[in-house]
């Protein structure tokens, strides 16, 4: 069974003098719920989100999901909703109810903090890869965690790649729409006042 992530973007504003965490995602009307506003299984909207891509490499950072052989080192263990979390993401994360697991937070900052140049992998390979692998250092391209094969063997290796990076440039663009930034600079003064809420489910 596939395991998909649920993300929201929040960033803090000031109001009346106090910090408070606002949603700024893109939501569309939901059809099914205008057919049938009496179904407990639909919500009146739905969230255009920043970030839908199955990416167990990302997971397994965010928050140690689909981290297979423990090859990779999460940034922290899952921190659950904020206790500020705004209103309408609470709201979501309540609907999801049981079948969402691994709540956790980070901001833009956090993120870019924990850029690294490669990811390590793991998993079981032919003979014929473990040979290219072994003896040229040459990476396997497919690789699998369990297999009826006997002849496959298990392997690790690394691959110079950054899960994070897509999902940082994808924040860095939110965060310029929602501080009316118009400059090309990265302006790190609002990178910790921009930040991502999620959960998964499978």
């Amino acid at each position: 069974m596939g395991c998909d992530i649920h993300l929201y973007v929040e960033y803090l504003q000031s109001f009346n003098g106090y910090p408070i965490w606002y949603n700024c995602d893109h939501w569309r009307l939901n059809p099914y719920f205008e057919y049938d506003e009496s179904s407990d299984s639909e919500t009146r909207f739905n969230v255009v989100s920043l970030y839908r891509d199955r990416n167990y490499d990302l997971f397994a950072i965010l928050a140690d999901v689909r981290n297979y052989g423990d090859a990779t080192t999460p940034i922290d263990d899952p921190r659950g909703l904020p206790i500020d979390v705004s209103p309408i993401v609470k709201e979501e994360s309540n609907h999801w109810g049981n079948d969402g697991h691994s709540h956790s937070w980070f901001t833009l900052k956090e993120l870019k903090g924990n850029i690294s140049e490669e990811i390590k992998r793991s998993g079981l390979i032919s003979p014929e890869q473990a040979k290219y692998l072994d003896e040229c250092g040459i990476n396997p391209k497919t690789w699998c965690q369990g297999t009826s094969n006997k002849d496959y063997v298990r392997r690790e290796w690394s691959e110079k790649y950054c899960p994070l990076n897509e999902l940082i440039k994808r924040i860095e663009e939110r965060k310029k729409e929602v501080f009316w930034i118009f400059d090309k600079q990265e302006h790190p003064e609002f990178d910790d006042k921009i930040r991502i809420v999620f959960w998964f489910d499978n």
